[in-house]
């Protein structure tokens, strides 16, 4: 996946649910988009786990 900020995946995950939402995507690209929108579903979640580690480890390193 390209290099895209947690804000940035989530703005095109949105664009992509209101795409289908409202009918902007053509039959035959529905799974395309669903495809896309699971994985930048994925990069999201990891990099909000990512995140939640380093800050703990802040955290263990000012005890």
């Amino acid at each position: 996946m390209e290099k895209l900020t947690y804000e940035e995946a989530v703005a095109e995950v949105e664009k992509i649910l209101d795409d289908l939402e409202n009918r902007r995507v053509k039959l035959e690209n529905v799974e395309e988009k669903i495809e896309r929108a699971s994985d930048l579903l994925t990069y999201c979640r990891k990099l909000v786990k990512d995140y939640e580690a380093e800050y703990l480890e802040r955290l263990r390193g000012k005890s």
